[in-house]
């Protein structure tokens, strides 16, 4: 029994430093993406902005560039044989409000071209306080704002309806974003799906909310066929 107490006062030491770690991540990763953003462009080089919250940060992730974003750069470097400038607006904690007032507006000061790559995950943070009919406005006004090629991703999956981050509002935040998407033609990045699929406790980081490596592959699953397309019609 003592040893089997050693063990877990172990395990808790563990996850408790893992999650300090973890908050202590989110100062650290926005450094990191504005530092890449800041730096020179080849001429040759592909542009692929990012709009969302924490998890366009990567946050959970061991390292900003294990996010699904920093994966997605590699991967369209990888498809495509050219440099990818990462212009990352995502902030942590963001709500669709926020996107609204701040990273839209950063937004309409880039040069955005036919070819440029753009995506957006928000609304997990709104999903403690849901309310039908502000979600609704807001998301809908995003989508007004947003460049033509921008590709969305839904509300992740956040377990059963009673879990305490939302699972049954997530399900009907989906059921206004579905529709919503259609009316204004802009393809659906799946992340509900991906996150329901891929479930389980080494999907998730040190605080049970972000996803950790390999709930980002998760995400970058969700976007990667949407993109890869994009990138097939633009040779």
């Amino acid at each position: 029994m003592k040893i089997v107490g050693l063990l877990l006062l172990v395990l808790l030491v563990i996850e408790g430093v893992r999650l300090v770690q973890l908050r202590r991540s989110i100062e650290g990763y926005s450094v990191y993406w504005q530092n890449r953003a800041a730096e020179p462009a080849a001429d040759n080089a592909l542009t692929y902005i990012a709009l969302g919250d924490s998890v366009a940060q990567g946050i959970g992730a061991t390292q900003p560039e294990k996010g699904y974003v920093g994966l997605l750069a590699t991967a369209i470097e990888e498809k495509t044989g050219r440099p990818v400038q990462v212009i990352n607006l995502s902030v942590s904690g963001a709500r669709l409000q926020d996107v609204i007032d701040k990273q839209l507006p950063q937004l309409s000061e880039l040069p955005i071209g036919d070819k440029t790559i753009i995506t957006l995950d928000i609304g997990a943070n709104d999903m403690k306080n849901y309310d039908e009919a502000v979600f609704a406005r807001q998301f809908e006004m995003i989508l007004k704002n947003l460049p033509p090629q921008t590709i969305v991703a839904d509300v992740p999956y956040f377990g059963p309806d009673f879990h305490r981050h939302g699972g049954a509002q997530a399900r009907q935040a989906n059921q206004i974003v579905e529709p919503l998407l259609a009316r204004y033609n802009f393809q659906r990045a799946p992340a509900y799906k991906f996150t329901r699929q891929r479930n389980g406790i080494l999907y998730y980081a040190a605080d049970f909310f972000h996803p950790s490596n390999r709930g980002h592959q998760s995400w970058f699953m969700a976007f990667w066929p949407l993109i890869e397309q994009q990138l097939e019609q633009q040779s």
